[in-house]
């Protein structure tokens, strides 16, 4: 478990844990591509996302067996103007993701917002690898902690 508190998106902060019922705490898990939030917190997160890219045409996303719901086609955009500001408050670091680590690309030009709603309230949040990347995540498991930093690898 580690001490996330909140999320960023465009000027809107989140404080995950006093805006929900959740009361599990953060897993950081490797093994989780898609980084889940408690519903209501998505459900805003995602509109606020939709707000920045209203540049972009919206698609329905190419696999229907995916959880990624909220899809757009890039093609005749450079990927580089694209700009989404997510932060990821920790207890002692704000870790500012790029493009890359909030968009998914499906295609050669459909790219999808890589967050995820939880099935319920009282799922713990869980911070996936895609968001991870670009992060220094040290395992201490003697101690059972996890430390994260801000990387340059990746």
């Amino acid at each position: 478990m580690v001490n996330f508190v909140g999320i960023s998106i465009g000027n809107k902060t989140f404080n995950i844990f006093a805006t929900t019922s959740s009361s599990q705490g953060t897993m950081i898990d490797s093994g989780t591509i898609i980084t889940r939030l408690p519903t209501p917190v998505y459900a805003q997160f995602r509109s606020i996302f939709k707000n920045l890219m209203l540049e972009y045409l919206p698609v329905t996303p190419p696999n229907d067996e995916t959880i990624l719901d909220t899809c757009y086609e890039l093609k005749g955009y450079k990927y580089s103007t694209v700009k989404i500001p997510v932060v990821l408050h920790f207890e002692n670091l704000d870790a500012h993701l790029d493009r890359s680590q909030v968009l998914w690309q499906e295609n050669s030009s459909v790219y999808c917002l890589v967050f995820a709603g939880n099935k319920d309230d009282d799922n713990m949040v869980i911070i996936g690898d895609h968001q991870l990347q670009k992060l220094n995540v040290l395992y201490d498991i003697q101690r059972s902690k996890v430390g994260i930093g801000a990387g340059n690898c990746g």
